[in-house]
């Protein structure tokens, strides 16, 4: 009887062992998981991030671009326009004259 009672005791303390492995590799992996979740995510953010500097940077020069060329087509609208009053400024104001007098 004794024998048996040394054997449940024996069985009881290794089940306890075990049980308590078991535990500390629970708390491991969920560490680990953790560890490889945050890592994961950064990893993620972090291409995210490249990707946005990428599409900032085309949409920027697509942006100058386009104000460039709006520029140019500013800058010969003006300039047609100068030319124009330069041409017809005094026939302008006379037409402006005589109609006015008339």
């Amino acid at each position: 009887m004794d024998e048996m009672i040394k054997k449940i005791i024996q069985m009881d303390q290794e089940a306890r062992k075990l049980t308590q492995a078991a535990a500390e590799q629970k708390i491991t992996a969920e560490r680990n998981i953790d560890a490889q979740r945050e890592k994961i995510r950064e990893e993620y953010i972090n291409i995210a991030s490249d990707k946005l500097k990428e599409y900032e940077e085309k949409h920027r020069k697509r942006v100058e671009e386009h104000f460039n060329a709006k520029c140019k087509d500013y800058d010969a609208a003006m300039n047609k326009l100068i030319k124009s009053d330069e041409q017809n400024h005094k026939k302008w104001v006379s037409e402006i004259i005589s109609r006015s007098l008339a």
